[in-house]
């Protein structure tokens, strides 16, 4: 049956079919693309308190390491003066825990800088690094973001350079 227009019911059916098909298309691509930034939101979640985990193991085998070094040399510094450490094994060692603290401290403000919680925490990191003893970064390694949060953390220098 033709209408005044010269299109049949089943051809104006078939176009509306097309237009809805397509919306419906869109809509899907659009679900599709929030479900994945939501997946990728919650997989950058995971990762950074994977790495603040690693950073308190770190920190807990640090003050483990220094109570059994503190244990071992308590009795001999009653007798005699405390051994000394001729190929600085300790301070190798403290280089890379913090080596591997900023490391880790970077990991998570690049994964997670957009939250306020973690640049909190990636701050109170530095610091309680800086407490540790104060320290100077080869800027050229790390994120220049970073480096100048890292200063503005800290209110001073931070790279060797400087």
């Amino acid at each position: 049956m033709a209408h005044q227009n010269g299109r049949t019911f089943l051809e104006r059916a078939s176009f509306v079919a097309s237009i809805v098909a397509a919306f419906a298309t869109v809509a899907a691509i659009m679900v599709g693309s929030y479900q994945f930034v939501e997946l990728e939101q919650r997989d950058r979640q995971t990762r950074a308190v994977d790495l603040f985990v690693k950073y308190n193991e770190l920190q807990r085998d640090a003050a483990n390491d220094a109570a059994a070094n503190a244990a071992r040399n308590e009795p001999l510094q009653q007798t005699s003066p405390a051994p000394s450490d001729p190929q600085g094994a300790t301070a190798v060692r403290e280089q890379w825990r913090r080596n591997l603290a900023l490391a880790i401290s970077e990991s998570i403000w690049m994964l997670r800088s957009d939250d306020a919680g973690w640049k909190n925490t990636v701050k109170w990191m530095l610091m309680e690094e800086e407490v540790r003893a104060p320290f100077r970064l080869d800027c050229s390694t790390f994120d220049a973001e970073f480096v100048e949060f890292a200063r503005q953390s800290l209110k001073h220098p931070v790279c060797e350079s400087e």
